[in-house]
């Protein structure tokens, strides 16, 4: 397949090989609870939209799960809104092309529904998109630290092995090649 490495992984290129997943691990382990923290919005950071419901809102599946669209013209053009949190999925789903909402919304990437009503009737509230958003993010935090162990033993393989095999990765396999195609010896 264009794009993918041909390189065979070998005995000696274990400890580069380890060191590399350890580090990425690691990366995860500490990155989801950060990115769990900076999801989450104040009532203050919350932006107020209102508009006319233009389609039906419509399903939509992402990597992160299942999500709603409603895509509403505003002032600006027409633009999705979209919400996670499906608690009121039946009454989110019931609305009208012509219906007028009005929602407070995170506007990062698009507008993320924090609360959202049809003619000053609340259907989402802010709490409860907050408690979901808590939700998720506790289930980020219990991962967290089995990204942390994976990242601490394959750290962990990669020093032993570099001890045992007294380099990072195969030198033979770095070498120069001469005319014949054989490796130089120095």
């Amino acid at each position: 397949m264009p794009g993918i490495s041909r390189r065979k992984l070998t005995r000696r290129g274990l400890p580069a090989f380890f060191l590399t997943y350890g580090i990425l691990t690691g990366i995860i382990w500490i990155g989801l609870p950060v990115i769990g923290w900076l999801s989450m919005a104040k009532e203050s950071d919350l932006k107020l939209v209102s508009g006319s419901v233009q389609q039906r809102p419509r399903w939509q599946r992402t990597k992160g799960g299942p999500i709603i669209v409603i895509p509403v013209e505003m002032d600006d053009g027409v633009h999705d809104l979209t919400v996670e949190d499906l608690s009121h999925y039946r009454e989110i789903m019931n609305l009208r092309p012509g219906d007028r909402i009005s929602a407070r919304v995170i506007s990062f990437f698009g507008y993320r529904v924090w609360e959202l009503n049809l003619e000053a009737v609340t259907i989402e509230s802010y709490q409860d998109t907050y408690l979901y958003r808590s939700r998720q993010n506790e289930r980020g935090a219990e991962a967290a630290p089995w990204f942390g162990l994976i990242s601490l033993v394959c750290l962990t393989l990669a020093l032993g092995l570099r001890i045992y095999f007294g380099t990072w990765r195969d030198p033979a396999r770095f070498a120069p090649v001469d005319a014949e195609n054989s490796v130089q010896q120095p």
